[in-house]
């Protein structure tokens, strides 16, 4: 007979008649959860605030469930008023990169505490070999006034650190996680304002990201480490690799302009783009590129001119794949970064 869980989160506001949610050996059910600021009340700002709010709650409630954005099946939205569609659209957008997941949104609805929207959702939990994606350590590091959650999985050789995009959070490297574990200790942490970690400082940027996880590694005693950065997430690394070079061994970049300024052309979307050519020759480090070969065609090209302006980096174009590559072709994309790494030690 399959085992079952029920999940409270600390610091999450709930009613006492339900739990945040319940998982079977297969599936995590996340309760109707509103855009609600721990036990302050409904996020300010309308629509937009309460969703993207909603949704971070989710994406913490999932956190404690071993799931993840990346792992959700099917979303339900309950809107009060249809007008709100677009807004909720918008903020909802940010939160599903690729292919998102199925979804209802059902409006005209009254909901609890005069909320605007509410969502729950079903997750797919990992089905990797029993053990092989659990972390061997979980904690949290206090850093300029905030919680900044970690986990490491594995044991052996040299860390793997696993760096999220905005927006998502540590548990989206799970199929990663399960690959790499296997013979190598995974860190992986969740930055702050996502997933477990808070942001009560109000603090952002790849600056901060950077000094965060540095923060991570000097706390679990990582010396050295290969680094992998997915979307903003490379930028962070980069930042790490300018500021402390001793800890970098390698960085992957995938979906990554990795903040290189006049290296990226067209990305004029990307805030805190700041370093130039003579920043990135001090990456002297192996480096690899990876892009899927049907995402926009700036992407691309960024991927390109980067890869072909840094002292010792490799470029991979996925077939079939789109900005998340690693999302999109699992195996293929962990075997591309596996023989990298593995080439490092040759």
């Amino acid at each position: 007979m399959g085992s079952s869980k029920r999940f409270i989160v600390d610091g999450l506001g709930r009613l006492p008649q339900f739990a945040h949610a319940a998982s079977t050996d297969d599936l995590v059910f996340v309760s109707g959860t509103l855009g609600t600021v721990g036990q302050q009340g409904l996020a300010h700002g309308g629509i937009i605030a309460e969703t993207k709010q909603a949704l971070k709650n989710i994406q913490q409630i999932l956190g404690e469930a071993d799931a993840g954005f990346r792992d959700v099946l099917k979303m339900n939205v309950f809107i009060a008023d249809m007008a709100d569609f677009a807004g909720m659209n918008e903020a909802y957008d940010g939160f599903f990169p690729g292919t998102p997941p199925a979804r209802i949104t059902v409006g005209g609805v009254a909901l609890a505490f005069d909320a605007r929207v509410e969502i729950d959702c079903i997750a797919l939990r990992s089905t990797a070999a029993p053990g092989a994606d659990r972390p061997t350590k979980t904690g949290f590091v206090a850093h300029h006034g905030d919680s900044l959650y970690y986990e490491i999985t594995g044991e052996g050789g040299i860390p793997l650190v696993l760096c999220h995009g905005a927006t998502t959070e540590h548990a989206s490297w799970r199929p990663q996680i399960s690959h790499f574990a296997a013979g190598r200790p995974v860190v992986s942490c969740d930055h702050r304002g996502q997933g477990r970690s808070t942001d009560r400082a109000g603090r952002s940027g790849p600056d901060v990201a950077a000094d965060d996880l540095m923060a991570i590694l000097d706390h679990v005693g990582v010396a050295e480490a290969d680094f992998v950065g997915e979307s903003a997430g490379g930028r962070t690394v980069v930042e790490v690799a300018l500021a402390r070079p001793d800890l970098v061994r390698s960085l992957t970049l995938t979906g990554a302009a990795a903040g290189l300024r006049s290296l990226v052309g067209g990305f004029r979307y990307l805030p805190g783009a700041v370093h130039d050519e003579s920043e990135a020759a001090r990456l002297a480090v192996p480096v690899l590129c990876v892009v899927g070969d049907m995402d926009r065609e700036s992407s691309r090209a960024a991927a390109r001119a980067l890869a072909g302006s840094l002292p010792d980096a490799r470029l991979v174009e996925i077939a079939g794949t789109g900005e998340t590559p690693h999302v999109d072709a699992v195996n293929l994309w962990n075997d591309t970064v596996e023989q990298f790494l593995g080439s490092l030690t040759g």
